[in-house]
C-alpha cells in the first residue's frame, strides 16, 4: 500500500500541474479554434484518462502479500512515468492548433491504452519470474538441505580423516544436479538415511572404518541419483 500512496501522491501533483498550466496558460485560445466546449470536450476526456490510469495502478500495486509488493517496485516506476508521459502529451495535444478534437481524444487514449497494456505484461512476467523461482527453490531445497549437512560434519569432525572424508560427501553433493523430482523420492530418502547414519557416526566419534563404509555407501546413492537425473531429462 505505501507504494500505492507515493503513485497517489504523484498522481495528486500531477494531476494538479496539469490542471494549472490548462487553465493558465493560453491553451484554450492556441488550441482550440471553435470555441470553448471543444476545449472541455477534450479536457474531459483526458481527465477521464487520469482517473483510469489510477484505476487501474491501483489494482496493479495494491498487493496483500509481501512477494507481490516487492515486485511492484518497479512497476511504481513506470506507472509513475506513464503518467508523466500521459500528462505531457495532453497538455501537447491541447496547445498545438490545427489537431481535430477527435484525433487529440484518440492520441491521449492510444497512449493510455499502451501505457496499461506495458504495465499488465511487466507485472505478468514479474509474477511469472516469481512463480518460476518458487518452484526451483521448492525442488532444490532437499539438496540445499543435505548440502548444509554435509559442511556441518566438516565442522564437527574430529581428525583429520574423517575430515577428509567429510569434505568429500560435501563436495560430491555441491556439484550434484540440485533439481529433485517426484520420481527421485525413494533414492533422495536412502540418501537423506544414509546421512542421518554418517552424522550419527561423527557425533557419537566412532572410529575412522564406520566413518569410511558409510561414506562410500552414501556417494555411490548419490552417483546413482545423478545417474537417474540424466536418464529422466533425456525422457523430456
Amino acid at each position: 500500500m505505501a507504494k500505492f500512496i507515493k503513485y497517489s501522491l504523484f498522481w495528486v501533483g500531477a494531476l494538479i500541474l496539469f490542471n494549472l498550466i490548462c487553465f493558465l496558460a493560453p491553451i484554450r485560445k492556441n488550441g482550440f479554434d471553435d470555441g470553448s466546449k471543444s476545449f472541455w470536450v477534450v479536457y474531459g476526456f483526458i481527465m477521464v484518462a487520469f482517473i483510469l490510469h489510477f484505476l487501474f495502478s491501483y489494482i496493479a500495486l495494491d498487493e496483500k502479500k509481501k512477494e507481490k509488493r516487492i515486485l511492484n517496485t518497479p512497476l511504481l516506476y513506470i506507472s509513475t512515468t506513464e503518467l508523466f508521459i500521459l500528462a505531457t502529451a495532453g497538455l501537447v495535444c491541447m496547445a498545438i492548433p490545427g489537431i481535430q478534437n477527435w484525433l487529440k481524444i484518440i492520441i491521449v487514449y492510444a497512449l493510455l491504452f499502451i501505457f496499461i497494456l506495458f504495465l499488465l505484461t511487466a507485472k505478468t512476467v514479474g509474477e511469472t519470474t516469481q512463480a518460476a523461482n518458487i518452484e526451483l527453490n521448492q525442488k532444490t531445497y532437499n539438496f540445499r538441505v543435505l548440502t548444509d549437512r554435509a559442511r556441518e560434519l566438516t565442522a564437527i569432525a574430529d581428525t583429520a580423516e574423517k575430515k577428509q572424508i567429510a569434505q568429500s560427501v560435501y563436495d560430491k553433493i555441491r556439484y550434484s544436479d540440485m533439481v529433485s523430482d517426484p520420481r527421485l523420492s525413494d533414492i533422495e530418502g536412502a540418501i537423506f538415511a544414509k546421512m542421518n547414519e554418517l552424522t550419527d557416526v561423527y557425533q557419537k566419534g566412532n572410529d575412522i572404518r564406520s566413518a569410511k563404509g558409510i561414506s562410500d555407501e552414501l556417494i555411490q546413492l548419490i552417483d546413482r541419483r545423478n545417474n537417474e537425473c540424466k536418464n529422466l531429462k533425456r525422457m523430456v
